[in-house]
Formats: C-alpha cells, sequence, structure tokens
C-alpha cells in the first residue's frame, strides 16, 4: 500500500525519475549483458 502511495506521489509531484534504456542490436548481445553487470542497468536487444 505504501509503494502505491509513493508512486502516486511521486507522478503528482512530477517527480519521477526513468532511465532511458540502453539498446543493443541482436548481434552484439554479449555487449548488453556485459553492460548490463557492470552498470547494474537494463539493456534492450533488438531484434
Amino acid at each position: 500500500m505504501r509503494d502505491g502511495e509513493a508512486l502516486l506521489r511521486n507522478v503528482a509531484e512530477h517527480s519521477m525519475v526513468v532511465e532511458i534504456p540502453n539498446t543493443f542490436e541482436f548481434g552484439k548481445l554479449n555487449d548488453a549483458l556485459q553492460f548490463s553487470k557492470q552498470a547494474k542497468r537494463k539493456a534492450v536487444v533488438i531484434v
């Protein structure tokens, strides 16, 4: 319940931070995995 309330407050206050994911072509799958491990961020693989 508290998480939902916090989310709603962030949206209402325009304080939500959304990171743009890094994208990788399918042929660079290993690079995407390495990036994700090192940067601790999501990587999107484009097929």
